[in-house]
């Protein structure tokens, strides 16, 4: 993958997480927060790991 195709990777996973986590926020369903804080980290070490490989 390319470095842009990585980045935009990147930015729809935060999106939806994002979106995600606004609506367990309003459901108030604190164990769906923290798995989404646990696969939004393996996501970004993931992407970090694919930059590393490509340089």
């Amino acid at each position: 993958m390319s470095r842009t195709n990585l980045l935009a990777a990147a930015v729809g996973v935060a999106l939806f997480l994002f979106f995600l986590g606004a609506i367990a926020w309003k459901v108030h369903e604190p164990p769906l927060l923290v798995i989404m804080a646990v696969v939004a980290v393996m996501a970004v070490a993931d992407i970090v790991r694919a930059l590393r490989a490509g340089e």
